[in-house]
């Protein structure tokens, strides 16, 4: 889903540090990476296959699939962002920090800082390792996507690219989130993912990692009940 007035301000402002192009229009360039991201969505089963035979293998080494996060991010912002397929750096222009979440009680700044851009590539190979936990599929989307939220690797599209490795990853397992559902009970998930974000360092994290799951796993079909990923992708949350 895209909130044009907010979504386009920001777009503007990494326009402003990183774009190609200095006449770059913020709203086409939105509608442009909206295409792509449908594009992307059209061949979930290369992507599918791509993941499942990484997450798979014995070697369980994350580092394909950081690689294809960083390729699907580029793909994205090709042409429109000079740092499309990077992660934030320490040398960007404003030395790469990003905020997030809403505002923080009483305060004007957003309520969540993205990890520093030092530590981005460490432990973004830990996020994806989440991926090779298979125990609990639900529980390992639910905590691969809270994490990636949490670290924030890009300036933009963290959402999209983690649900683009949730859906994968949960099609192998012959699971499928319903996102159309999903995206209308937005707030609520968003309210349960904060909740992990504050709790991410404590010993509670595992309560609140689990209502999270609980809720997530409500929208969460068999495969038996797929629906066509056209109409029904990550692309509508």
């Amino acid at each position: 889903m895209v909130h044009l007035n907010e979504d386009t301000e920001h777009l503007a402002d990494l326009l402003s540090d990183f774009g190609c192009h200095a006449d770059t229009d913020a709203l086409l360039a939105l509608t442009d990476i909206a295409g792509r991201y449908r594009a992307l969505n059209d061949r979930l089963e290369d992507l599918v296959a791509f993941i499942q035979s990484h997450i798979k293998n014995p070697a369980h080494d994350p580092c394909p699939l950081a690689e294809m996060g960083l390729r699907i991010h580029g793909y994205l912002f090709s042409e429109i962002l000079n740092n499309a397929g990077q992660y934030r750096r320490e040398t960007d222009p404003k030395g790469g920090p990003i905020y997030f979440g809403g505002t923080a009680h009483q305060s004007l700044k957003p309520a969540f800082e993205g990890r520093p851009a030092i530590t981005l590539e460490a432990e973004m190979l830990d996020c994806y390792r989440l991926l090779f936990d298979f125990s609990n599929p639900v529980r390992s989307a639910a905590w691969f996507y809270q994490r990636y939220s949490q670290i924030h690797p890009f300036y933009d599209a963290n959402g999209r690219i983690a649900r683009l490795f949730v859906t994968a990853y949960l099609v192998g397992e012959r699971k499928f989130i319903r996102w159309g559902e999903l995206s209308k009970a937005r707030g609520k998930f968003i309210k349960k993912l904060n909740a992990c974000h504050k709790r991410s360092s404590v010993d509670s994290f595992p309560e609140y990692l689990g209502y999270l799951t609980s809720f997530l796993d409500g929208f969460v079909s068999d495969m038996t009940e797929f629906i066509n990923y056209a109409e029904e992708g990550p692309a509508t949350f």
